[in-house]
């Protein structure tokens, strides 16, 4: 159903648009915003080609349309089916396909107000699978996670920033405790390294393209008609959640109120570099602005199991 009416949105009418920055991403001529985002397209390009040797007769045009529908269908897929694990990790198994179920009733708002966007389908997936891996203490495959999530999209950054505030014991090291365990900071610095080893690479193999300054849309931002938009889809983004996840603060345990503290920094990035309006960029908040309107729904439920603030690791 989401990919039906995305299909009608987006797909079809916005097609010349997806097309052109397909093609220029492929070529490498891609402006910067997109230059460096290659593994959906690249991943895309490789199933049309083998669809054009199986259906020659086919235009382009259709194969384009087919090929994007079923892809981004199964990384959407994907990307639900790791924010349901995450969630199933807080919470029954009712109560986490509560939270999924009410994610795909306002993904439709997400996805929307853009062209060509398909890592997006993906982001959010990778995000919650890396989230899973580090509440499970297995690095090697949190730094695997990472590899794929930056080459799909530059934000996979907030993966390290993520399990800095929520692994690394800040106040222990400025009291400087003789006992203090150095290993969450190594990990730190290892991933931290992974994000701009991969940065360098790509900029290596795909070349320098001109970057965008920021706050280069501010003007655009400001107009009237898209602080409108703004405020329209950002309501609706959650709805009423909005208050679930700020009440629910009280209540969530303390690994998911330190992942908390990077709801501020993704915000502040959107507001230097984003277009205010596409919702779409916070589409990885789902993993942490969820859960915490959980923990207030259902905060009775866990209350009478002894769940309140219980860490389960």
């Amino acid at each position: 159903m989401l990919m039906h009416g995305y299909f009608y949105r987006v797909g079809v009418p916005k097609i010349g648009r997806r097309m052109q920055l397909h093609k220029q991403i492929i070529n490498g001529t891609a402006p910067f915003s997109y230059h460096y985002r290659t593994l959906v397209p690249l991943g895309a390009e490789f199933l049309i080609v083998r669809a054009m040797t199986f259906l020659p007769r086919t235009p382009y045009e259709k194969l384009f349309l087919g090929v994007y529908t079923i892809y981004e269908g199964m990384l959407l897929v994907f990307s639900l089916l790791m924010l349901f694990l995450w969630l199933h990790y807080w919470f029954p198994r009712e109560q986490a396909l509560v939270g999924l179920l009410f994610v795909t009733s306002v993904l439709p708002i997400s996805l929307q107000e853009h062209s060509f966007h398909p890592w997006s389908f993906l982001e959010f997936g990778l995000f919650a699978a890396a989230l899973n891996a580090m509440v499970c203490n297995r690095n090697r495959l949190l730094m695997l996670i990472l590899a794929v999530a930056y080459l799909n999209k530059e934000t996979a950054l907030f993966i390290p920033l993520a399990y800095i505030v929520t692994k690394v014991d800040i106040r222990g090291l400025l009291k400087r405790e003789p006992a203090y365990d150095w290993k969450p900071i190594m990990m730190s610095l290892l991933l931290l390294s992974e994000c701009v080893l991969i940065f360098m690479t790509l900029q290596l193999v795909l070349g320098d393209v001109p970057r965008f300054a920021p706050f280069y849309a501010i003007t655009n931002n400001l107009s009237e008609y898209n602080l409108f938009r703004l405020s329209k889809n950002s309501s609706l983004f959650l709805g009423f959640f909005w208050v679930f996840a700020v009440l629910g603060f009280r209540y969530a345990p303390p690994f998911i109120k330190r992942l908390s503290m990077i709801i501020p920094l993704f915000m502040m990035a959107v507001f230097i570099w984003g277009q205010w309006y596409e919702v779409r960029m916070m589409i990885p908040l789902y993993s942490i602005l969820i859960p915490l309107g959980l923990f207030y729904v259902f905060r009775s439920e866990r209350a009478g199991s002894g769940q309140a603030v219980e860490e389960k690791f």
